[in-house]
């Protein structure tokens, strides 16, 4: 589903919009990679969501998402223009707190884009879409704000990019006063614009904007001359985020900084509020190998930076700890489903702290038989995990991988599961779960305690609803209320035939083809 930490583009587990728009389903949950799972949180249920509300776009990635403050849940990312093109529209969805399709919005421009990362205002709750685009050849860092009841769209500015000086962003946080932007600008071309988990950038420089939040709640829409402030770093390609870091004494920002020197892939800088230099930039990837996200500890003493990386050819999940007051590092912690490291890879894309725990979102999967030396012929049989009841899996099929760890990093549990169609057999009898792909690339905490989970799938898009396992809320899947009827669409059999070819097999309903 996802290629290695690159500045290559990485692809989507997506293939085509097809016939279900949305259902609860059963998981398939695979127990010789999960660990304490009496002890993990439980789903409460798991929806997938094809994107035909977003037709003719396809080739879905979501890339992240947040909970809404009607308990509901917006997902955001990239697909393409129509099926087999290679032109990236930026979307984002949004559901109720059961799971059920509310809104679809797309960006229906002409030309490259893509919707990176998604907040919520304060007061009316509309949303805000940060990501780029591309106009009049230029790729612009783009901010898109929407209406939270329908997804109208208000406006969208640009920041001051132009032709050999191309930008994206590519988070966006909250502060108490306005809104944090991460990102990069002065690129040469839009070429390989690849962000989170399908790849990074090989080129730039990365940028932090401030701006109030005056410059957001009006009708029209911000520009550069409308920011508090600006950041820039020499020596470092993107900022995959600014996060506030609050406590008792201070109100200051970690930032997430990446070069392609690979004793740069996971740097942090704390800046003060007005965004002056307070310590860093200081390089943890001689143990942190590649940093996708920063979060601060709840009591803002410390962060915490997900990622993944290892030996050569090995991808194991990581989490690194840091003082907050002076980067000090605490630990690096290493986790993994199992199996042959060659083969199996495991990739986090996300964290969220709590007062006493942090839970990592990772997809665990083999990414491709190619440049495999060792284990070929395993490679090539779907076998990547030897031990007894381990299911096997092709090559570019994955799993979702959840981590719950204490704030000392030690592993609490780990759930390793996927969508499961609710017409398809039990794992064990199942023909079709090692062709089932899903993988985790965002953790939401949500507001009654639980987490949300948003998935990339092979036939769209995800949310994993899970609870803590004493929680009254936490059931099987299927007792969810919501859509759960399976609505059809009339497929081609050209495109079925290219799902067959792609190793998942379509239902058709009950269509001619």
């Amino acid at each position: 589903m996802h290629l290695r930490a690159s500045s290559s583009n990485r692809l989507s587990g997506a293939i085509v919009a097809w016939h279900v728009l949305c259902a609860s389903a059963d998981v398939y949950t695979y127990p010789v990679k999960s660990i304490n799972l009496t002890d993990a949180y439980m789903p409460s249920f798991y929806v997938m969501l094809t994107g035909s509300q977003l037709a003719p776009v396809t080739d879905l990635h979501p890339v992240h998402g947040i909970q809404t403050s009607d308990g509901g849940y917006v997902l955001t990312g990239k697909g393409v223009e129509k099926d087999g093109d290679s032109v990236t529209e930026a979307w984002a969805v949004k559901l109720n707190s059961v799971g059920d399709f509310v809104w679809a919005w797309r960006s229906n421009i002409s030309g490259y884009d893509a919707a990176n990362a998604v907040v919520q205002l304060p007061g009316n709750g509309d949303l805000l879409i940060a990501g780029w685009r591309t106009m009049g050849g230029v790729g612009h860092r783009s901010l898109t704000k929407l209406a939270h009841d329908s997804g109208f769209e208000i406006w969208t500015g640009t920041f001051g990019d132009f032709v050999s000086s191309h930008g994206a962003w590519e988070m966006i946080s909250l502060t108490s006063d306005g809104v944090l932007l991460a990102g990069l600008h002065r690129k040469s071309s839009t070429s390989e614009m690849s962000f989170k988990s399908y790849g990074n950038v090989a080129e730039g420089q990365a940028v932090i904007m401030k701006l109030p939040f005056s410059a957001v709640v009006s009708g029209i829409p911000p520009t550069a001359t409308n920011a508090s402030w600006v950041q820039t770093f020499a020596g470092f390609l993107t900022s995959k985020a600014a996060r506030p870091v609050t406590n008792a004494a201070n109100s200051n920002i970690v930032v997430l900084l990446y070069a392609e020197a690979s004793a740069k892939h996971a740097t942090l800088q704390m800046l003060n509020s007005m965004g002056g230099t307070l310590w860093g930039p200081t390089d943890y990837a001689n143990t942190q190998y590649e940093g996708t996200d920063v979060q601060a500890s709840a009591d803002g003493a410390s962060v915490i930076v997900s990622g993944q990386g290892g030996i050569p050819n090995t991808y194991f999940a990581k989490l690194t700890k840091v003082q907050a007051a002076d980067g000090t590092k605490l630990w690096t912690r290493t986790y993994t489903a199992g199996g042959t490291p060659e083969l199996i890879f495991n990739e986090c894309w996300g964290a969220v702290a709590t007062s006493d725990s942090y839970v990592v979102a990772c997809g665990t999967g083999v990414e491709n038989c190619e440049g495999v030396t060792r284990n070929t012929a395993d490679c090539a049989n779907g076998i990547g995990d030897k031990r007894s009841g381990a299911t096997p899996r092709n090559a570019g099929v994955w799993q979702s991988l959840v981590i719950g760890t204490d704030t000392s990093g030690n592993l609490l549990w780990q759930r390793v599961d996927s969508y499961k169609d609710p017409s398809f057999p039990a794992l064990a009898s199942s023909s079709t779960a090692h062709r089932t792909s899903s993988a985790a690339e965002w953790v939401v905490a949500t507001s009654d305690g639980g987490l949300a989970i948003i998935l990339d799938e092979v036939s769209g898009m995800g949310l994993m609803k899970l609870m803590p396992p004493n929680s009254t809320t936490s059931a099987n899947p299927t007792a969810v209320t919501g859509n759960s009827s399976r609505k059809c669409a009339r497929i081609t059999r050209e495109k079925v035939e290219k799902m067959k070819r792609s190793g998942f097999e379509p239902i058709v309903c009950n269509h001619s083809l």
